[in-house]
């Protein structure tokens, strides 16, 4: 749980980082880093029954698939990638 915990905050910080720089390159990258752990915390926060950062968590893994691409404006995508970032935040707490 605590690697997971760690892995997550590691990603929060990656996420605002990005969404500073307008990075493109990293975005592949991140892309899969979230992806994963968001994946590893769906399972966490099942075994918890915490349905709200179950359902959070989902989405946060169909929106950062990298297999399939979903578009957003840049407005739209900053503001998406701001608010994963602050459910990152908060399933550390």
């Amino acid at each position: 749980m605590k690697k997971i915990l760690l892995i997550t905050n590691i990603i929060t910080i990656v996420l605002f980082i990005l969404v500073l720089t307008n990075s493109l390159y990293e975005y592949s990258i991140l892309e899969w880093a979230v992806l994963i752990t968001a994946v590893l915390n769906i399972f966490v926060f099942y075994k918890k029954n915490n349905k709200l950062l179950l359902l959070l968590f989902t989405v946060i893994a169909v929106i950062f698939n990298p297999f399939t691409y979903v578009s957003f404006s840049h407005d739209i995508k900053t503001v998406v990638e701001i608010a994963s970032a602050v459910i990152y935040a908060y399933a550390l707490i």
